[in-house]
């Protein structure tokens, strides 16, 4: 989870699950960083087990991902203060990147043609759910997202850019 506490590194998953396997140089052209700072933040996503090198034979070194596309909250906090410490930034630093993404959305929005801002949306609920029933709405969410992620791009022309969608339940108060 560390590894995932760094706005830097959230942005270099993001930018590797969106537009697949890529080497440092060009992730720190599409992040504006200096290559030594990537470098070292790929790194950091090597050791977490979160990307892995990939080469071939006339290929310059690429980074792809490993794990799942989706992530879920922990089920328990570590026991240590420390370990706590850093799963409570790494959450910040993920409430903080999915703020700035909305955030950028509402600057840019006019920007984009009208079929890209009727099609956006934004929706929440109340609902009443037993731990094992928002165990299986997560399962129904994540395999849905998965199925879209996962799909066969149609050859069709259709304009097609990345979107961001992000899903959350947890058990709260009103």
């Amino acid at each position: 989870m560390a590894a995932t506490a760094h706005p830097l590194r959230h942005r270099l998953l993001d930018l590797i699950d969106v537009y697949g396997p890529a080497s440092a140089a060009r992730l720190a052209e599409r992040t504006g960083m200096p290559l030594p700072v990537v470098e070292k933040h790929l790194g950091v996503l090597r050791d977490g087990g979160l990307v892995e090198p990939e080469s071939g034979i006339d290929a310059p070194l690429r980074w792809r991902r490993v794990s799942a596309q989706y992530r879920t909250l922990t089920e328990e906090l570590p026991g240590d203060p420390v370990s706590k410490a850093v799963v409570r930034a790494m959450q910040a630093v993920n409430r903080d990147r999915h703020d700035t993404l909305l955030q950028t959305w509402t600057v840019l929005r006019e920007s984009f043609d009208e079929g890209w801002r009727a099609s956006a949306f934004t929706t929440d609920s109340w609902l009443w759910l037993s731990p094992g029933e928002l165990g299986e709405l997560r399962e129904q969410v994540c395999a849905l997202f998965d199925t879209w992620a996962r799909r066969q791009l149609p050859d069709d022309g259709a304009d097609r850019r990345p979107v961001h969608v992000l899903a959350r339940a947890v058990r709260t108060e009103p």
